[in-house]
């Protein structure tokens, strides 16, 4: 096989080393490592003796040849040279044990990974490890026991957040050890960072979901209910929010209580949607008193008599007070205490 002198290159240029070119086949100086790069050979076939015979008048013993096959690189070393034949013997340099070899160039900070199964040969990455011990270049990571105690995991996307993939089953999963339950902690703010707030997974005779509402609640107050299924709704605990109410109109929320308190008519209209057993109630406290208007379709009961369809009822005095209850959800309501006199419409 032709040597190929096009592909000769000297690796070396100190001021100890006459630096060489090659041109029209001939060569100045004495150079002692030389490069060999080919998109065709491969290591074994440039072991092959007599395989740089073409050489031989500028090879020496011990000489380095860099060589770079299709198939990896390695330093080849010149054991003979006979001038006159002319032969060229080369041999592979086997690293010592724990030795590898690499690219020729890599980028700073970046993480090595092995090339192959040899773990003789490394190769560049992506993965970048800062002088600050900060880590980039990550796409995908699989940790089987993660532990970032006085750590952090930033995000340079736009919104800041951390986005975790989940799982085949559609799952993000914080796993328990063989003593320990899957616990999901948050730690208070850093300067502190002493004391946290956790959930506890307890012992389960089964999988249990919950569905969390899609909605923040309509005012303070309430509390989350769940249904015998796991899902999840926003509930007004006991005894109630209580609103002092200063604007009108104003839609009336269920479970609250209202002191219906400005100066002219304060107007409540009753949501168009009420579940049964909720309750609505105002306290009367401003001058002009209040009104309470029905929705389309509902009407509202009293043992001084109903209101027509989509009517109201209303105070006669500032300090008139009332309480409903929903009897057929989204219609019907029923006045269970009323102090004073509240005239229907």
């Amino acid at each position: 096989m032709a040597f190929k002198v096009k592909n000769w290159v000297t690796l070396s240029s100190s001021a100890n080393t006459k630096v060489s070119t090659l041109q029209d086949g001939s060569l100045v100086g004495g150079p002692t490592m030389f490069g060999y790069i080919s998109v065709t050979d491969t290591l074994a076939t440039m072991l092959v003796a007599d395989y740089f015979v073409a050489q031989a008048p500028i090879l020496s013993v011990t000489d380095l040849i860099y060589a770079a096959g299709t198939d990896t690189e390695q330093f080849i070393t010149v054991a003979g040279v006979n001038i006159n034949t002319p032969s060229v013997i080369t041999t592979s340099v086997t690293p010592a044990s724990g030795d590898v070899d690499g690219p020729g160039s890599s980028t700073d900070n970046a993480i090595a990974r092995f090339n192959g199964i040899t773990g003789k040969i490394i190769q560049n990455s992506a993965v970048i490890v800062s002088d600050l011990d900060a880590i980039t270049g990550v796409t995908a990571l699989t940790v089987d026991n993660l532990n970032l105690d006085g750590n952090t995991i930033s995000s340079t996307n736009a919104g800041g957040d951390i986005v975790v993939n989940a799982n085949t089953t559609g799952a993000f999963e914080i796993a328990s050890n063989a003593t320990k339950a899957g616990i999901f902690r948050m730690r208070e703010p850093a300067g502190s960072g002493v004391n946290f707030i956790s959930f506890q997974t307890p012992a389960l005779a089964a999988n249990t979901d919950y569905t969390w509402p899609n909605a923040f609640p309509l005012v303070s107050g309430y509390q989350l209910t769940s249904t015998v299924a796991g899902v999840m709704s926003w509930e007004l605990s006991a005894p109630g929010a209580i609103v002092d109410q200063t604007t009108t109109p104003q839609s009336m929320i269920a479970g609250t209580v209202y002191s219906a308190n400005i100066a002219g008519l304060l107007t409540f209209t009753m949501p168009a949607t009420a579940a049964f057993g909720d309750y609505f109630e105002v306290i009367g406290q401003g001058a002009g008193g209040w009104l309470i208007q029905m929705n389309t379709g509902q009407t509202a009961n009293a043992s001084s008599g109903s209101t027509s369809v989509a009517g109201s009822l209303a105070s006669t005095n500032r300090y008139n007070s009332i309480k409903l209850m929903c009897t057929v959800a989204n219609t019907t309501f029923t006045v269970s205490n009323a102090e004073g006199t509240i005239t229907n419409a």
